[in-house]
């Protein structure tokens, strides 16, 4: 029997969350419906979201950064794991924080569930993605492209981000440690998440397991100012019991494992 209607479209997403393409013959065979419908169906999709039909496919659009440099391609699984337990911590009437970054871009693909919700960034590919959806407010910040991850970042930044307030604030890094905390190697992009780091709110970092260790060049976090850690469930053991300093301070996201 074929699936309820209702249920497709918002199955299709989540399969897209996980797979990020789709051919509209698996899509036929996995909800039992003949390929003209299913090709209708990823055509109204389109319509309203960030996704686009191609060749039989139905994909996420190839418009942000990230699907050009191989370097936000690594460990994908775990980010996007990572991206949809950051996720749970959202609540419907919110004032969040999102920061540049490839995990926290995952993010906004599961922000669609929200009914109301004001987002903050500084990322271009964060305000890509939201632009497809009329539901939330989105407010990006002004300064200087930064191309390397296209983030907004200097002094123009540092002002604009002092005159708001967010109940939340999701934040990657490219490395994480107990004595130094979160760290990058863009100097000018950390002195912009110094400032963010400043604002009221609760602190959440988004990192895989493979950060963990890590020292980067210019530190901006103390580990003391961070509220919690998101994290894959690949992260070893001993990384586990150091980061492990109360009950609500790192949070473990399950990685699929299937292919």
């Amino acid at each position: 029997m074929p699936k309820k209607v209702l249920n497709i479209d918002n199955e299709i997403l989540d399969l897209l969350n996980k797979y990020d393409t789709i051919s509209f013959i698996e899509l036929s065979k996995y909800f039992s419906y003949s390929l003209p419908v299913i090709r209708k169906m990823c055509q109204n999709l389109a319509e309203k979201h960030n996704i686009e039909c191609f060749r039989g496919y139905i994909k996420y659009f190839d418009n942000t950064h990230y699907n050009s440099n191989p370097i936000f391609k690594k460990k994908n699984k775990e980010k996007k794991a990572i991206a949809k337990r950051a996720s749970e911590f959202i609540k419907n009437g919110d004032t969040i924080f999102v920061g540049a970054g490839s995990t926290t871009s995952y993010m906004c693909r599961y922000l669609r569930a929200f009914k109301s919700l004001t987002v903050i960034t500084n990322s271009i590919p964060i305000m890509n993605e939201l632009m497809h959806m009329p539901h939330i407010t989105a407010i990006i910040i002004g300064g200087i492209l930064q191309l390397q991850d296209q983030a907004i970042v200097g002094e123009f930044s540092e002002i604009f981000i002092r005159n708001f307030h967010a109940s939340k604030i999701f934040l990657g890094t490219e490395g994480l440690s107990i004595n130094k905390g979160a760290s990058r190697s863009v100097i000018q992009k950390n002195m912009t998440e110094s400032t963010i780091s400043t604002l009221e709110g609760q602190k959440i970092i988004l990192a895989d397991h493979t950060k963990f260790g890590q020292i980067k060049t210019w530190a901006w976090l103390p580990i003391e100012n961070i509220d919690t850690v998101i994290t894959d469930s690949n992260i070893s053991l001993d990384f586990k019991k150091q980061f492990s300093k109360n009950k609500n301070f790192l949070v473990i996201a399950p990685v699929d494992q299937e292919d």
